[in-house]
């Protein structure tokens, strides 16, 4: 085999194929995993060791859980919609999301992304009610944006830019409202810019519990109005 030059890693193609079952696929000693215009019915779990690319394909809902891991994990123009509670794709080195919609706003489903080098977002929508995002760094082009309609929980060292849209935001263990809903991050501003929201976030409360007061006091005076006799309310009045 050396001498030939034929010990290499083993690269394994699945294509064209609508699978009418649940389909494991595991890959093991550093194996590379296309999977290719493939249909899968009943969902898929995906687990390998090495490099998997997903392209081109469907996959349904299965009993509600979507896993999908790999060192490397690539997934490439794929509409993942109509899913159950959880969504997870995991990497030990990078993830890379391209041309692809993940999740819709509709959806009451848990996104969970987690490279431990980095995640790669180019021309891709990833939507759900609550979205968990860990890794070192985040590159990101203009076209691709994070939706949750619950929470969105971001844990990462670097980045370039961000489009993010959430109520809620979670930003390296940080809570904070975003009621403005669509903001960018930027590399260079962005522990400024979540200062700045740190900081609107005390005013928010501060104004909602002067709110609550100013009701209160309104409220207890109106009892004390409603309270009097007629007689020496005309004759304050008079």
């Amino acid at each position: 085999m050396k001498k030939s030059n034929l010990n290499k890693p083993i690269l394994y193609v699945i294509e064209n194929i609508n699978f009418d079952k649940h389909v494991l696929i595991f890959g093991y000693n550093n194996c590379e995993v296309i999977i290719k215009n493939c249909n899968f019915e009943y969902g898929a779990y995906v687990w390998i060791n090495g490099k998997c690319t997903i392209e081109d394909s469907s996959i349904k809902e299965f009993l509600s859980y979507l896993s999908i891991g790999a060192d490397d994990l690539t997934i490439k123009n794929i509409n993942l919609k109509n899913f159950g509670s959880n969504v997870g794709f995991y990497a030990d080195n990078v993830i890379n999301i391209i041309d692809s919609n993940i999740g819709s706003k509709k959806e009451k489903t848990n996104i969970s992304i987690m490279a431990v080098n980095g995640i790669n977002l180019a021309n891709s929508k990833i939507e759900g009610s609550k979205i968990n995002c860990k890794t070192k760094y985040i590159e990101s082009d203009k076209n691709s944006t994070l939706i949750a309609t619950d929470n969105l929980d971001l844990n990462r060292d670097n980045f370039n830019q961000l489009n993010i849209e959430s109520p809620f935001i979670t930003y390296n263990g940080k809570s904070l409202i975003n009621n403005r809903r669509k903001i960018v991050l930027y590399k260079n501003d962005s522990p400024l810019r979540m200062k700045r929201l740190e900081f609107l976030e005390v005013l928010k409360k501060l104004k909602n519990k002067c709110a609550l007061l100013n009701n209160r006091k309104i409220e207890e005076t109106k009892k004390e109005l409603d309270n009097q006799a007629i007689v020496k309310i005309l004759k304050k009045d008079n």
